[in-house]
C-alpha cells in the first residue's frame, strides 16, 4: 500500500570551469520508491545508467553551456541638469542615472518633497558590460512653470528606485554668486567658446556702466595694456582684447581696470582666468584635467512626432569649459533654419561637471539617412584641440522601430 511519488528533476551547472570542460548533473527528489533510473544521452547515444538510491549522476562532456550568474544590483551615478529658455516661462529639468543595474527602474520627479506629475518620459538603453555584468544608463526630462521654479529655497528632486533601493539627486533655488559692490560694476563678458574652440582664439570684452565719463584697459599678467577703449553708447564703456587658446588653456590671467576720468579714486579692478566664475567655483589648484564621457543617444521612433531631438550627454569632466557642437553630414548647422540647438550650463558635482546638448530637427531629417556628429571640445583632450566625437544615423538603429523607445524629451514638438 505504498504510494507512489514522481521526482522533481533539477538540472545541475558548473560555474567557472576555466579548464575546457564543463561539469553537467541532474538532481532528483522528492520520489518513492527509493528504486530510480538515471540516463544520460549526448548526440544519441547513452552516456551512463544508475539503477539504485544514488540520485546523482555526474558526467564530463567537453561542451560550452552559458553559466547563469547572480543578478548584480548597483545604483545609478545620479545628477540633475537645468536649461531655461528664454521667453518660455518654463524651465527645463534632465536627470541622467549612468551605469546601474538591473535594467528594471523608475524615476520620479518631485517638488519640495511633493510628487509632480508631469508630462515626461524616460528611456533606457545598454551600457557596458565586464565581469560583473551589464549595466545601463537612463534619462528623465521634466518642465515646470518658471513661477514654480524661481522662489528661494524651492527644491526639484529626482529620485531613482530599483527593487531593493533608492537615491535621491537634488537642486534647489538660490544663493549664487555675489561680487563684492564697487562704485564701478566691471562686467566681464563669457568668451565664445566655439570661437576659441573652433578658430583658436577668442574676444575679451570689458563692460562699464557710468554717467560719469570712464576710462576702461585691459592688461595682461606684465601690466602692458593690450586693448583700445571703444566708442561709449548709451553710457556703456567697452574695452575689447583678443586672447588665443594656447594662453588662455595655460590659465593665463587678464585684468579690466576701470576709472572715472579726472577722479582721483583708486581705480577699479577685476581679473579674468579660465574658469573664473563657473558654476561659483574657482579651479582647484594643481587638479588634474579629466576628459569627459559622451554619449549620444537616439531619439524616439514615434510617427506623431514631427520633431526629433538628438541628446550628446557629457559627464565628469574637468575644468567646466567645454563645448558641444553639431554637424550633418559634416556640414555645420549654424545658420541652417532646419536644425536647433541647446546645450545646459554645466553642474557641479564635487569636483566634475556634467551638461548636455540637444539637437532638434524635423523627423523627415532622420529618416532620409543623414549622419549627425556631436563633437565635445575640452581642454583636457590634447594640446592640438582634438574633440571627441560620436556619430550616428538611422541606420545604426535599424532594430529601433521593434524596441522600447531609446529617447523622448516630454511630448512631441
Amino acid at each position: 500500500g505504498h504510494s507512489v511519488q514522481a521526482p522533481t528533476v533539477f538540472p545541475l551547472v558548473q560555474c567557472g570551469s576555466g579548464t575546457g570542460e564543463v561539469t553537467i548533473g541532474c538532481m532528483a527528489t522528492g520520489f518513492t520508491p527509493a528504486s530510480l533510473t538515471f540516463k544520460w544521452e549526448f548526440g544519441g547515444s547513452e552516456l551512463c545508467s544508475l539503477f539504485s538510491v544514488i540520485v546523482l549522476c555526474i558526467v564530463h562532456i567537453s561542451i560550452l553551456l552559458y553559466c547563469f550568474t547572480e543578478v548584480v544590483h548597483k545604483l545609478p551615478d545620479l545628477s540633475i541638469l537645468i536649461s531655461e529658455i528664454e521667453g518660455s516661462q518654463m524651465v527645463s529639468f534632465g536627470c541622467f542615472a549612468a551605469d546601474f543595474s538591473p535594467k528594471d527602474y523608475t524615476i520620479t520627479w518631485l517638488r519640495n518633497g511633493k510628487k509632480i506629475d508631469p508630462s515626461e518620459s524616460s528611456t533606457s538603453s545598454e551600457g557596458k558590460k565586464n565581469e560583473t555584468g551589464t549595466f545601463y544608463n537612463a534619462a528623465s526630462y521634466i518642465q515646470v512653470k518658471e513661477n514654480h521654479w524661481k522662489d528661494d529655497g524651492t527644491n526639484i528632486t529626482c529620485r531613482f528606485a530599483n527593487s531593493k533601493e533608492q537615491d535621491d539627486v537634488h537642486l534647489t533655488y538660490g544663493g549664487g554668486c555675489v561680487e563684492p559692490s564697487t562704485k564701478l560694476e566691471i562686467d566681464i563678458l563669457p568668451i565664445s567658446l566655439e570661437t576659441m574652440y573652433l578658430e583658436n582664439n577668442a574676444d575679451l570684452v570689458c563692460k562699464v556702466h557710468s554717467s560719469d565719463p570712464v576710462e576702461v584697459k585691459w592688461f595682461n599678467e606684465s601690466g602692458e595694456v593690450l586693448s583700445v577703449l571703444e566708442s561709449p553708447s548709451s553710457n556703456t564703456y567697452i574695452a575689447r582684447t583678443k586672447i588665443t587658446y594656447d594662453e588662455w588653456s595655460k590659465g593665463m590671467k587678464w585684468f579690466c581696470e576701470a576709472s572715472i576720468k579726472d577722479s582721483i579714486e583708486v581705480p577699479t579692478r577685476k581679473n579674468f582666468v579660465k574658469n573664473n566664475a563657473a558654476n561659483c567655483s574657482l579651479i582647484l589648484a594643481g587638479r588634474n584635467r579629466v576628459p569627459p564621457s559622451v554619449y549620444l543617444l537616439p531619439p524616439v521612433d514615434d510617427l506623431s512626432c514631427t520633431n526629433m531631438t538628438l541628446t550628446c550627454f557629457v559627464k565628469d569632466f574637468y575644468p567646466a569649459d567645454i563645448l558641444v557642437h553639431w554637424l550633418v553630414d559634416n556640414l555645420t548647422i549654424d545658420g541652417n533654419a532646419l536644425y536647433s540647438h541647446k546645450t545646459t550650463n554645466v553642474i557641479e558635482n564635487g569636483d566634475l561637471f556634467s551638461t548636455y546638448g540637444q539637437l532638434t530637427f524635423s523627423s523627415d531629417g532622420w529618416k532620409d539617412g543623414r549622419v549627425f556628429r556631436c563633437e565635445v571640445y575640452h581642454m583636457s583632450m590634447d594640446s592640438k584641440n582634438q574633440p571627441i566625437v560620436k556619430l550616428i544615423t538611422e541606420n545604426t538603429h535599424p532594430s529601433q522601430k521593434t524596441k522600447t523607445p531609446h529617447f523622448r524629451l516630454f511630448t512631441c514638438f
